[in-house]
């Protein structure tokens, strides 16, 4: 089987997620092909037309929903991911009105297209799914959840020392992400110091920019971490909070979105009760003092993470998606 991922720049959790997903399909003896594209294709008709001739060398094209409708090739099946829904209710109130414009317009007209044309949609949880199917009920059949897959490293049960009041965050800072939450968190937790990985800044009292960093030595530091945290008030998944527990790092998160099928309560991690500076400063002194919620995870988070969440579990459900649509082609 020949497939092709066209991936729109600056698109970070895009890139992952399919080159994962490239990984695992060329184990399966599938080629792949991941082709760059401009963040301004969606505006550009001739580089786009020069980018389908491409594409119509594969047997499949696979795609982020966001831009789908710039991918369809006529006699080539499209599969599009969709990660998470911009429009979605809880994340509307937290952008400016530029955004918030843009979302509803021009993005939405693109995002509607492609699952028009599509012949499949992933969704990476239950809770996308359902959003997506709010914002588009004319196209729920074709929906599929396929929970997404990470690829873990080996993991020494209790021979990690955590540094005492360590939080890290890992992500773009950005709204969504609940950045500008930070400030207000750590103002309330001086005894804390908070890495920030992903992001780029002056660091200042106690937070801490660390930029982007290696797999290596992020896996080091969730296993150096006291907990992640985590205050994004939108996620189709949370790839760093499965990560974080695969590497015995309890979570500290919101429990809105698909956050809230994780995990349950306490489990390997604390929810806050809403997505306020207040909630998260009570959650992150609540799993400080949580000595059975950290054995927990210590114990079994990684055995729990690859039991739900493997890669290679990931990709036969995607492969499956794969055939059925050539078949119904």
């Amino acid at each position: 089987m020949n497939i092709v991922f066209p991936l729109v720049a600056n698109t970070t959790g895009d890139r992952r997620y399919f080159n994962l997903l490239a990984e695992e399909l060329k184990k399966n003896n599938c080629v792949v092909k991941i082709i760059d594209v401009s963040r301004w294709a969606e505006f550009g008709f001739l580089k786009r037309r020069k980018l389908l001739s491409q594409l119509s060398e594969y047997d499949l094209i696979h795609a982020n929903a966001d831009y789908g409708g710039l991918f369809k090739l006529k006699g080539t099946p499209l599969v599009l991911t969709a990660h998470h829904n911009v429009n979605d209710a809880v994340y509307n109130p937290h952008k400016n009105t530029l955004k918030h414009i843009y979302h509803r317009t021009w993005f939405r007209y693109l995002q509607k297209k492609g699952f028009a044309l599509a012949d499949a949609v992933i969704y990476p949880s239950v809770y996308t799914a359902k959003s997506f199917q709010r914002e588009y009920p004319q196209y729920a059949e074709k929906g599929q959840v396929i929970v997404n897959g990470i690829d873990m490293p080996d993991y020494g049960h209790n021979v990690h020392n955590r540094v005492k009041g360590q939080i890290l965050v890992v992500g773009t800072p950005s709204r969504r992400k609940g950045a500008d939450l930070w400030g207000d968190i750590m103002q309330e937790l001086p005894g804390y110091n908070l890495l920030c990985v992903g992001a780029e800044g002056l660091s200042k009292s106690n937070i801490h920019f660390l930029g982007r960093v290696g797999e290596e030595e992020l896996t080091n530091l969730y296993r150096q971490s006291e907990m992640l945290l985590s205050t994004s008030r939108l996620e189709g998944f949370g790839y760093t909070l499965v990560e974080a527990i695969s590497q015995g790092c309890p979570v500290v998160c919101s429990g809105n979105s698909a956050l809230a099928e994780l995990f349950a309560d306490s489990e390997f991690g604390v929810k806050a009760r809403d997505c306020t500076a207040e909630s998260f400063v009570d959650a992150i002194r609540g799993l400080s003092l949580n000595m059975a919620c950290k054995a927990n995870v210590q114990s079994y988070g990684y055995t729990y993470v690859r039991d739900h969440y493997s890669s290679e579990k990931w990709c036969e459900e995607i492969l499956q998606c794969y055939r059925r649509v050539l078949d119904e082609f």
